[in-house]
């Protein structure tokens, strides 16, 4: 799942993934990196992190203004993710057929995304992408 930055909005789906049998750096390889300009990156934790992976940035560490707005960024997509959790479907074995779920997965979105759109995001991020060319 991905978040967008600047509005904290879903803006893109991919799965869903049995729990652990897919690495976050495959999933994205399979269906994130396809999607971005050439020009584009995604945020990620170092789940994220290899040499082939050119889309993702993956700093860590609060050791500038740069890196801690990153962080907030990526806790506020965390905090999203939790959203998700509360939804049974997603938090406890799936009983229904697995073409099911999907399905289910989706329709999770979407509801997760019409509270953000009708109440906010969990929290606000500030962030300036031109940061580093200052």
């Amino acid at each position: 799942m991905g978040v967008c930055i600047q509005t904290g909005w879903i803006v893109w789906t991919h799965g869903p993934w049995p729990a652990g049998y897919w690495t976050d750096l495959a999933i994205s390889r399979s269906g994130l990196n396809g999607m971005l300009e050439s020009d584009e990156m995604f945020l990620a934790d170092g789940g994220y992190r290899d040499r082939k992976n050119g889309w993702a940035e993956t700093p860590n560490g609060y050791n500038n203004e740069d890196q801690k707005m990153k962080q907030r960024a990526r806790a506020r997509h965390e905090c999203i993710n939790g959203l998700f959790t509360k939804f049974g479907a997603l938090r406890e074995e799936f009983h229904h057929h697995r073409t099911k779920h999907g399905l289910v997965f989706g329709a999770i979105a979407n509801v997760i995304q019409a509270h953000i759109e009708l109440f906010g995001p969990p929290f606000h991020v500030e962030y300036d992408d031109n940061y580093c060319d200052r």
